[in-house]
C-alpha cells in the first residue's frame, strides 16, 4: 500500500473537517458592542409645541401636522434579523418649519437607520395628507453627509397621535431604495405642557 504525501494528507484533513462542520449550522456572527448595561434615559420630553400654532376644531390634518411637530423620545424597531440592533432609543424634534433633527441614544446608529446622525440643513419632513383610515401620510429626506453627501426621501405612513397629543407612531420606509423592504416604526412620547 501505498502512502499518501503531505498535501495529499492536508486535503484530506480539510475535508474532514468539513465534512464535520456541514452539520455545524451557518451562524452568523456580527461583531458589535452589546447595548449598554444602562438604558438611556427614555423619559418623555416636553414636547415644546406653540400653543399659537394650534389648527382650528374639526381640522384633521392641521391637528397631525401641529401635533406632529414637537421634541419626541421613544423606541426604533426595525424588522426582524436587521443589525445591530432590532429595537434602539431615539430623540427626534420634528418642528414647524419642515425641519427634523434625530439622534440613536446608543452610539454607532442612526434614528432612521440609514443616513447621518448629525444635524444638517437637508433634513426635512413633510406631512401629505391623511388615508381614509385616518392615519397621515407623508416624506421625510434622509442625508448621508457622512459618506456619499446623497439626500433620499422616504415615506412616512402610518402615522397616528393619541388623543392628548403626547404619543406618536409612525412607519418609515427607505423606498429610495426601490427594494420591497418592511418599515421601521417608531413610538414615541412627548409630554404636552
Amino acid at each position: 500500500m501505498r502512502s499518501l504525501s503531505v498535501s495529499a494528507r492536508l486535503a484530506c484533513l480539510a475535508a474532514s473537517i468539513a465534512f464535520f462542520c456541514v452539520g455545524c449550522g451557518g451562524k452568523v456572527v456580527i461583531d458589535r458592542e452589546a447595548p449598554p448595561d444602562d438604558p438611556p434615559d427614555l423619559t418623555p420630553p416636553p414636547c415644546g409645541r406653540d400653543p399659537l400654532g394650534a389648527p382650528a376644531p374639526g381640522d384633521a390634518i392641521g391637528l397631525l401636522r401641529y401635533g406632529f411637530t414637537a421634541q419626541w423620545r421613544g423606541m426604533a424597531k426595525t424588522p426582524a434579523g436587521w443589525v445591530p440592533y432590532e429595537e434602539y432609543p431615539v430623540e427626534i424634534t420634528f418642528d414647524a418649519l419642515g425641519r427634523y433633527e434625530a439622534m440613536c441614544l446608543f452610539e454607532e446608529c442612526a434614528a432612521f437607520y440609514y443616513g447621518t446622525s448629525q444635524p444638517v440643513p437637508e433634513q426635512t419632513y413633510e406631512i401629505a395628507g391623511l388615508v381614509e383610515d385616518g392615519t397621515g401620510i407623508g416624506k421625510i429626506r434622509i442625508s448621508f453627509a457622512g459618506t456619499s453627501g446623497s439626500v433620499e426621501t422616504g415615506d412616512l405612513t402610518e402615522i397616528r397621535l393619541s388623543q392628548d397629543l403626547g404619543q406618536l407612531n409612525f412607519a418609515f420606509f427607505p423606498s429610495w431604495s426601490g427594494k420591497d423592504v418592511e418599515a421601521v416604526r417608531y413610538e414615541l412620547r412627548c409630554v404636552a405642557e
